[in-house]
């Protein structure tokens, strides 16, 4: 089901996940398997979903810290090069950043 308006299909992607997968254990389930993700310029996007789903992990992927296993990671329709110089330009380019779990929105009660 395609719900995009003319217009948003118009704005350009600036971050792809193509069947993306990673396992930390290739002996056990994947943490990510066959995700499928594109990010348009000027939208936000929340990652939701309970512990261990794979929210984490798949920030890391998108911004070049882990390395998938299967599947691509398009930045601005080439491919995340995946060293020290091509993380930092990612970072800074997508205005994404990378957030201890530990921070928090609210004061602890």
């Amino acid at each position: 089901m395609d719900t995009l308006k003319k217009n948003d299909r118009e704005t350009p992607v600036i971050l792809e996940l193509q069947n993306v997968s990673f396992s930390y254990d290739p002996e056990e389930l994947p943490a990510l398997q066959k995700v499928n993700l594109k990010i348009r310029r000027g939208k936000k996007v929340a990652l939701m979903g309970a512990n261990g789903s794979g929210k984490s992990t798949l920030f890391l992927c998108m911004n070049g810290i882990h390395r998938p296993d299967h599947g691509k990671i398009l930045f601005h329709g080439k491919p995340v090069e995946y060293t020290k110089k091509d993380f930092w330009n990612c970072e800074a380019k997508s205005g994404s950043y990378f957030r201890i779990r530990t921070a928090s929105f609210f004061r602890p009660m």
